[in-house]
């Protein structure tokens, strides 16, 4: 290992550090990667419209199943299932979580809960229930991460544009099919925007 620091002669503090020949020990432990920020905002949807959420997961070293359940289950629900298997999760999979929109107009949350060998994480779901501002007609909506794209799919007529979290744009397509699939080969997280005259929302996604 080389270390160096350079002392200043008039404070005595270091002010810079250098360290080689850094080993990366990788563990065997269960982990399971989902949102870093644990929250899935579904934006606003019109009364008794319903809007579908893509949460993409991967796990490593894991020795079951990930069992997924919702604190209430009433104004959202797991349309991907309550299961996935541990090949599944392994190989990078997605829950799809659909918001239903109540006629009663105001704020609703959820909370996702993912368990599997000995880890539990846990994900809130928010949406509002708006007239007027919501995404009107948007029916099954779902976003799909594949292995070198992603698939947009319920928002035809809708413009679609991809963005690095610093904020560069990587593509944009206008008036998307009701199946649009957006070339996309690099792993990262990334904002995803779907918008019309009417509907506005974003997503962050997570390429694995």
């Amino acid at each position: 290992m080389l270390l160096f620091c350079y002392i200043s002669a008039s404070y005595h503090t270091c002010e810079s550090l250098i360290i080689d020949n850094i080993k990366v020990n990788y563990t065997t432990a269960p982990a399971l990667n989902v949102y870093l920020n644990q929250q899935s905002d579904f934006g606003k949807v019109t009364p008794l419209g319903n809007k579908t959420v893509n949460i993409p997961l991967k796990g490593y070293n894991l020795t079951g199943d990930v069992t997924l359940s919702l604190q209430n289950g009433t104004n959202f629900s797991i349309s991907s299932g309550a299961t996935i298997s541990q090949a599944s999760a392994l190989a990078g999979a997605n829950i799809d979580v659909q918001f239903t929109a109540p006629a009663s107009t105001g704020d609703y949350n959820d909370v996702l809960t993912l368990t599997t060998s000995g880890i539990t994480r846990t994900i809130e779901l928010v949406a509002s229930s708006d007239t007027g501002t919501g995404v009107n007609n948007v029916g099954d909506g779902i976003i799909k991460v594949l292995a070198d794209a992603i698939k947009v799919s319920g928002y035809e007529g809708y413009h679609v544009e991809i963005y690095t979290l610093t904020g560069v744009k990587l593509s944009q397509r206008q008036q998307i099919s009701a199946d649009e699939i957006i070339p996309l080969t690099n792993k990262g997280c990334y904002i995803l925007k779907i918008y019309n005259g009417m509907a506005n929302f974003r997503e962050i996604i997570r390429k694995n």
